[in-house]
């Protein structure tokens, strides 16, 4: 696997640090050594099924596609005689969401991420304050942060689109990172509990926040079925309401299409670095006066 990614993921797609963890980290880490003619599709199968037992049907799907390539790719240099893809669909359809979560909802969470606290209750905030990815967050490490300064730099290689990223981190979240305790000998990830592989207890984590957050919810409102990817999109729509310009939002979710795809994404190089310092002060000042007011 190590071999399609330089080979063929790295020069054609921008994208490729995500298909290299769907290949090589958690539901396929102890596949990494083995003889790629001896995994069978009912093992494929059996993976894929227990993604979506877990509540994690997108996911499947992408690890679907990324297998899909891998396989064909394998056929075409002579490993493989057939692919164990062939003709293997998507386990799960898929719905564009449009999910946005309320200021109550975004309240409750943010509370009783707190009450959680470390790790996940931290990572969710961390989300919630700076609109990223979640596997960006969860897979963060602290050689990434300088608090001192206010910024977080996510390497190309865990970025989704490919590039460098540089976040500026509001007054809260730099409080919120330098709260979090650094386990191990020689702290490496910020967000774990064994000090060597990221926090992996997500689904049950997510279930016991869901139903603290529900719980903190008033009478007249109630927390609707929501995901943590809900927290970007919700990011995005608030830090609009608060007449924060398109483009500075693009920007401080590394978005490369919209305001930034095509001809414009070849010769526009301004980082509008000053203005995402703003736009996420805003929306951090935002989140805590939903705290006073919910």
């Amino acid at each position: 696997m190590a071999e399609f990614i330089e080979r063929y993921a790295k020069p054609r797609n921008r994208t490729w640090p995500e298909t290299e963890r769907l290949l090589t980290r958690a539901d396929l880490a102890s596949w990494q050594n083995r003889d790629i003619r001896s995994i069978s599709r009912q093992e494929i199968l059996e993976v894929l099924d227990r993604m979506v037992e877990r509540g994690a049907p997108v996911q499947a799907n992408r690890l679907v596609a990324a297998m899909r390539r891998f396989f064909g790719w394998a056929v075409e240099r002579g490993l493989l005689e057939a692919s164990p893809m062939a003709a293997l669909k998507p386990p799960s359809a898929e719905v564009s969401r449009d999910r946005v979560l309320s200021d109550a909802e975004l309240a409750a969470i943010w509370r009783a991420a707190g009450e959680i606290g470390f790790p996940f209750g931290s990572a969710v905030q961390l989300m919630i304050l700076t609109g990223q990815r979640r596997a960006e967050v969860l897979e963060a490490e602290w050689r990434e942060f300088d608090l001192g300064r206010g910024l977080w730099t996510i390497p190309c290689e865990r970025s989704k689109n490919g590039g460098a990223h540089l976040i500026p981190l509001a007054p809260a979240a730099v409080e919120l990172l330098r709260a979090v305790p650094r386990i191990g000998p020689n702290p490496r990830l910020v967000f774990t509990t064994t000090g060597l592989t990221p926090f992996s207890g997500v689904s049950k984590a997510f279930a016991r926040l869901t139903e603290l957050a529900g719980r903190k919810m008033s009478e007249e409102h109630c927390l609707e079925p929501w995901r943590l990817h809900d927290l970007r999109r919700t990011f995005a729509t608030g830090c609009a309401r608060l007449s924060i310009p398109l483009h500075v939002v693009e920007k401080c979710l590394n978005h490369v299409s919209g305001s930034f795809g095509g001809i414009i994404a070849v010769y526009q190089r301004h980082d509008f670095l000053n203005e995402r310092v703003q736009a996420m002060s805003l929306w951090a000042e935002h989140i805590l006066q939903l705290q006073a007011e919910n």
